[in-house]
């Protein structure tokens, strides 16, 4: 049972849950569609595909096969499926926390290479060029804060844990962009 393991850190359930509707992206530009794909199936109990959620984005013109999705495009199609949103293009670990703790979860913006590339520090910087979902914090150790997420761009993405600098190093060239998405029920203001 993952609960004994994280006694204050983070609810297993939750975080189970949202590892459930990961995989792997299908296209080099569909991660934000992925990361809406993995909230939409989860909060509103559907089987929507990547492909499907692709289709309705490029009609809507927020996906590019070419350029992926636009910052000011991740989460439309949260609220196309009635899911509430809000957009923080200065967020901070404390925001992310926030909406977890009200049982939502969060789309960041990140620089794929911190996350994708052995040795810290020791990368190529993209900047902003990717988007994942955080799915939970794991506080259990202070010493070593893991921040659990949800990556389409990687084998073995889902429930992935990364060191908390790790996150804030690759969270980083996007300024704090984050899209935080809320279960429709019990959600407080």
């Amino acid at each position: 049972d993952t609960r004994e393991q994280h006694p204050e850190g983070i609810e297993a359930h939750d975080v189970e849950e949202a590892v459930e509707e990961w995989h792997v992206q299908e296209s080099d530009y569909s991660c934000a569609v992925c990361s809406q794909q993995f909230i939409i199936n989860e909060f509103m109990g559907l089987d929507m595909t990547e492909e499907q959620l692709c289709k309705i984005a490029e009609a809507q013109g927020w996906l590019s096969p070419e350029l992926g999705t636009a910052p000011r495009d991740v989460g439309n199609l949260l609220e196309l499926f009635g899911i509430d949103t809000h957009t923080n293009y200065e967020g901070s670990m404390n925001d992310i926390k926030n909406t977890l703790d009200q049982g939502g979860r969060v789309i960041v913006a990140v620089d794929s290479m911190v996350l994708w590339t052995e040795g810290y520090g020791n990368y190529p910087v993209y900047g902003m060029d990717h988007a994942i979902e955080v799915i939970g914090i794991d506080d259990s150790n202070p010493n070593d804060i893991r921040v659990i997420i949800n990556d389409s761009g990687i084998e073995n993405g889902g429930g992935h844990s990364v060191s908390y600098l790790e996150f804030m190093e690759a969270w980083q060239p996007s300024g704090g962009f984050m899209v935080s998405a809320f279960p429709n029920e019990g959600k407080e203001e």
